[in-house]
Order: C-alpha cells, then structure tokens, then sequence
C-alpha cells in the first residue's frame, strides 16, 4: 500500500509528464482499436501510466524512498525517463493485443477441434494474462515475458490442430501446479502474497512454454519437479 501510494504521489507532482503519456495513447489508433474490449479508455490511460511510473520511480525490489530528499531524487530521475517509458509500454501493449487477436482468431478456428480441457485451460491462460491492469500488476522482470506466453498459445494451438497427443497430461500438469495457488489464495484471501508465491505464478507461465512450446525457450530452468521442489521449500515451516 505504502508503494502504491509513494507512486501516487508522484503522478500527482509530475502531471505534466503523465499527460505527455496518456496524450500519446490517445493518439495511438491501432492501440485503442485493439484495447476495445478490454477496457476503457480511462482503464488503458491508467494501466501504462501507472506502470511507467513504477518502472521508472520504484523498480521492482527497490527500496521505497524514506525522506524528502530520496523522493525527489526518484521523481529527478522519473521526470527524465517517464515519457520514453510510456511510449515504450504503449508499443508493448499493441504488440502482446495483436498476438491475442490472433489467439482469439485461431480459437474460433480450432475450437471444435480442441479437447474441452484443453480450450478450458487456454482460455483461463489468457484471462489471466490479458485484462485492463496487465501491465501495472505484473512485474517488469515477467512483463517482458508476456509476449513469448502469448506466443507459446499460439503454438500450442498449432500443434492441437494435428492433434497432439501429450497435450493432455501437459494439462493436467498444469492444473496441479495451479491448484497450489488456488488453494493458497482460498487461505489468505486478499493479503498481498510474498515474492515467492508472486515468482511461483510466473514459473507456472514457464513450464507451459518447456511443455507446449520449447523452441521458444525458457527465462529459467523450469520442470515439474522443480516447481515441487519449490513450492516445497516455499510453505514448509521453517
């Protein structure tokens, strides 16, 4: 809350800055083309804002500015880089709806030729990754890897189409590392979770691509058996 709010802060000192931004995301046709659907204008203005401001003020894992003087030394910096990072964010978010519109192309395709437990995880894979905040809620270090996932569905897709005979148990594999976090969050209902249980649901993201999409590669060593390993290490008292 306390980051959150120090972030505020400085959307409000830097105004200027913000509405360089979000003038740049109006002007930007085939992004609020490809958004529609996803949000409003209002949502879209606040999600790259907010993450341009995070990115530049508090990387993740920095240390929260603590007096006067450390904030204006974030915002120096801040009001330098803000602006270039929003329009880099902005051409992020066009490029990770294109590879969706895509998705949801190739879906409408193969969707009676998808197994029904497959097209369910598919399409949960996809609410996950593409909502209004997908940006702001997810960390800069998996932001980048947004488009890789989006592109490991549509491989996955294609290989569906010639029926791919382990896509089953890759699902089902899938749904066991996921129903960790369900039960988790079931547990702890909206408390911000720890860094690790935040980098399990990234590492998830991971195994599906050296699952469904290897020849995309992995940003880690990734494995089922890792994942165990983990999670293990992750909620066993200490």
């Amino acid at each position: 809350a306390t980051r959150r709010g120090v972030l505020r802060l400085a959307m409000l000192r830097l105004a200027q800055q913000r509405r360089v931004v979000e003038a740049a995301i109006r002007a930007d046709r085939e992004l609020l083309l490809r958004y529609r659907g996803i949000g409003s204008l209002a949502t879209l203005n606040e999600d790259v804002a907010f993450a341009a401001f995070a990115d530049t003020l508090l990387p993740d894992d920095a240390p929260l500015p603590r007096s006067q003087e450390a904030f204006e030394v974030c915002l120096a910096a801040c009001r330098v880089n803000v602006v270039a990072l929003g329009e880099a964010l902005a051409r992020q978010l066009r490029e990770l709806l294109g590879l969706h519109a895509q998705i949801l192309a190739k879906l409408r395709t193969l969707r009676e030729r998808v197994p029904a437990e497959s097209l369910a995880d598919i399409e949960a894979q996809l609410a996950a990754l593409i909502h209004p905040q997908l940006l702001s809620d997810v960390p800069a270090r998996w932001r980048a890897r947004l488009p890789t996932y989006l592109r490991g569905v549509l491989m996955r897709l294609d290989k569906l189409a010639h029926g791919h005979a382990r896509d089953a148990d890759y699902t089902a594999e899938i749904a066991r590392q996921g129903l960790r976090l369900t039960a988790w969050r079931q547990t702890h209902g909206d408390a911000q979770p720890p860094a690790g249980i935040e980098e399990f649901r990234w590492l998830i993201e991971e195994l599906r691509i050296s699952l469904f999409a290897q020849q995309l590669g992995t940003a880690v060593k990734v494995s089922a058996h890792r994942l165990d390993e983990r999670w293990r290490a992750l909620t066993q008292p200490m």
